[in-house]
């Protein structure tokens, strides 16, 4: 599965490939019921190959039907709590956080981008905090608001799908300003945020939670979206996350960021 995930995710395959072409047929085959034993052979493996717990997902592998019910598994009531001003909205690596300034966020040593770029607009936030969280294949893949939040605008917008692993971040320019994603606007007791989240390669489709009405107050904790396998969420704030005491770290969704 490893070996797999570097070939997909090489700069040079991605240049030679379609992405786009690409992606939506392993979104096809994510989607496709397949013979019962090999499926569940396969998703065993899957886990054990990224070190997934499966013990807190309303998931039962033997029952399994098709890829995305791995992808896309949903936690058992009560398996996370959200507390605290600040908690991360997804599970995954810190790729990058700190403050903004003058409207650059910060990609990777020697790249940077512009938030106006990013969400194609006239930003509401000039200056604050930025987090990006990378979610593996083997990552919970449901996305959360990380505080109480009244949602002012969601809006999709196309691109490409490069892969968003760390060697593409380090070649590819603006990477999160060229491929798919959806943005998530809203107004906070910590502040105006952005709530985005990245397509990328064998992403099959992001999916946004019914429940996401613009101009109600939902609930720290609410689900939003969810990913058909692994891509990136970035939480942009006019306030200040603390990050310093996130370096380096792996996220569950509702840890508390400050």
């Amino acid at each position: 599965m490893e070996t797999l995930q570097r070939i997909i995710t090489s700069v040079t395959f991605q240049r030679l490939v379609n992405k786009k072409a690409f992606s939506a047929m392993f979104g096809w085959l994510a989607e496709m019921k397949l013979p019962r034993r090999f499926l569940v052979k396969t998703i065993k493996s899957f886990a054990e190959s990224f070190h997934t717990d499966l013990s807190e997902f309303d998931f039962n592998s033997d029952s399994v039907l098709t890829f995305n019910e791995f992808f896309a598994r949903k936690l058992k009531p009560g398996a996370r709590t959200f507390v605290g001003s600040i908690c991360s909205p997804a599970d995954g690596f810190v790729s990058s956080f700190g403050s903004m300034q003058n409207n650059q966020l910060f990609q990777v040593k020697g790249k940077y981008y512009l938030l106006n770029e990013l969400i194609m607009d006239e930003p509401s936030i000039q200056y604050g905090s930025f987090l990006t969280i990378y979610l593996s294949l083997g990552d919970y893949h449901r996305v959360h608001l990380p505080f109480d939040a009244t949602l002012l605008s969601i809006k999709k917008i196309p691109g490409t799908l490069y892969s968003l692993n760390q060697k593409t971040l380090e070649k590819i320019n603006k990477v999160y300003c060229r491929n798919e994603r959806v943005i998530l606007e809203g107004n906070s007791a910590v502040g105006r945020f952005y709530l985005i989240l990245v397509g990328a390669i064998v992403v099959g489709k992001i999916e946004l939670n019914p429940a996401c009405i613009l101009n109600t107050t939902l609930k720290q904790g609410t689900e939003v979206g969810c990913f058909k396998m692994g891509s990136t969420v970035l939480l942009i704030l006019e306030s200040d996350l603390k990050t310093n005491t996130i370096l380096d770290k792996h996220l569950k969704a509702g840890d508390t960021l400050c």
